[in-house]
Order: C-alpha cells, then structure tokens, then sequence
C-alpha cells in the first residue's frame, strides 16, 4: 500500500488518500449501520438536534480543523518526536495512540466509538504518511478534507 501512496507516484497521492479513505469509512459506516440496524439510537450524535448552519459550521468546518490539530497534528508530532523504537513499533505506536484518543473523544456511545475506529486510523495514517513524506501542509490538509467529507456526508441525509 505504501508504494500506492509514494510522492514519486505521478498520480496525485492527496487525491488516492481521499478516494480511498472516503471509501473506507464508507463501508465501515456501511457495515455498521447494518450490524446496529435495530439500534439506530447508538448512533445518535447530539450536533443533529442543533440548526443545519450550526451543524456545517462546527461539524463540517471547525470540528474537523480542531480535531485534526488536536488528535492528529499535535499528538503525532509530539509522538514521532519523543520515541524511539524501532521504525515499524515506531510507526504502530504513532499511527495507534491518536487514532484510539480520536475516536475515545466521540464517546456519544460505545457503538460510536467503535464507529470511529477505522476513520481514526484512516486519518492518524494520512497525517503520518504525508508527514513523514515531508508534506506537513499536506498532511494537515489532506486528513482535515477527509474528515470534512465524512462529517459532510453523515450530515447530509438530515438536510433532505
């Protein structure tokens, strides 16, 4: 997969990070949503009972930039930076930590933060991989259009 992401690539690796981790976290919604088909309230967040402009405004826009900062900027520099293991426990560790805080901090219930488990790792990886590349504007951007995305398409079946 790594060579799929490469900056040599002469594909764009921002746009195939979008594509495929959009993907992603569609089918784990997908698959979510049919194991908890009976339980539609484990997935209740409570931004939904807010006005649509307040929903774009903090959950499509500002939620998606603070977070990236905060669960993927801050915690995987400060990581990458403090450890020293080897590349590959080093790499587990930095892409792991963020990504179970992410998805820890959505505790609107269990089943929620299980949802979000897999974006987690899509953006925790994202950040890692444009990071380590040397891209850090593409690192920061790339995870927090991804997560706009994902916040954007959850919301939009309330908005029709």
């Amino acid at each position: 997969m790594n060579n799929f992401f490469t900056l040599e690539n002469k594909r764009r690796p921002v746009v195939y990070y979008l594509a495929v981790g959009f993907a992603l976290i569609s089918i784990n919604d997908l698959i979510l949503s049919l194991c908890f088909y009976n339980h539609p309230e484990f997935f209740e967040n409570p931004i939904r009972d807010k006005p649509i402009f307040f929903q774009i405004l903090f959950g499509v826009v500002l939620g998606p930039i603070l977070e990236t900062y905060l669960c993927q900027a801050l915690i995987i520099n400060f990581l990458d930076n403090l450890l020293s293991l080897p590349a590959k426990a080093q790499k587990y560790v930095v892409i792991g930590i963020p990504a179970i805080i992410f998805a820890a901090l959505h505790a609107y219930s269990w089943a929620y933060q299980l949802a979000m488990l897999i974006p987690a790792f899509v953006f925790a990886y994202g950040y890692w991989f444009f990071r380590k590349e040397g891209k850090q504007a593409n690192a920061f951007w790339a995870v927090c259009v991804l997560h706009m995305l994902m916040n954007l398409a959850a919301l939009c079946p309330d908005f029709f």
